[in-house]
């Protein structure tokens, strides 16, 4: 994972969002085996909602220009 952050305005809404490095990189840390309490999490959520609406969208940048964190982009992730 690059970055992270989790904006909240509890009961209503929650809204995690994250950047990673490669399509590959997020679907280990979601579906893997290395840290099984994620997958487990969206297994259990699957089999019995925690919320009455959730939506979960993965989008691919067009484009990766700039800085981000004092770290400099890299266009590996726009083509990952």
């Amino acid at each position: 994972m690059t970055a992270s952050v989790a904006p909240a305005r509890p009961p209503r809404f929650v809204g995690p969002f994250s950047l990673w490095r490669s399509l590959r990189a997020m679907t280990a840390y979601a579906y893997g085996d290395r840290r099984p309490g994620h997958r487990d999490t969206v297994a259990a959520h699957r089999a019995r909602p925690f919320h009455h609406e959730t939506a979960f969208a993965r989008f691919r940048p067009c484009a990766v220009a700039g800085t981000f964190g004092g770290h400099p982009s890299s266009g590996a992730a726009a083509s990952a």
